[in-house]
């Protein structure tokens, strides 16, 4: 995983928007509702989103099983504005099929 430059700046004492970001957004989603993958991440909001927190979210939806990749940005869309952005790739439906053996 990696996380942008910007957050650990924030952890030092900047004024990194992307540490208390507006919203967070997930992307990637088929199965699973933002709702649920928000929920599985455990934040809240108004959370500081430093590293040890956006690193436990992270955990939080690979252990949930649903997910096969997670990756975390941050984008900055004005000076003091940010939205945290998880993009999400869900394991695959194993699809079965009724075959008949050849005889």
């Amino acid at each position: 995983m990696l996380l942008p430059a910007g957050t650990v700046r924030a952890q030092a004492g900047g004024d990194d928007p992307c540490l208390r970001p507006d919203s967070v957004v997930v992307r990637g989603l088929r199965r699973v509702t933002a709702a649920e993958a928000v929920s599985q991440t455990g934040l809240v909001r108004g959370q500081e989103l430093s590293v040890p927190v956006v690193q436990r979210a992270v955990k939080a939806l690979y252990e949930s099983g649903h997910f096969s990749n997670v990756a975390v940005t941050c984008e900055v869309l004005s000076g003091s504005s940010a939205r945290r952005v998880f993009a999400l790739v869900e394991h695959p439906i194993l699809a079965f099929q009724n075959r008949r053996p050849a005889c």
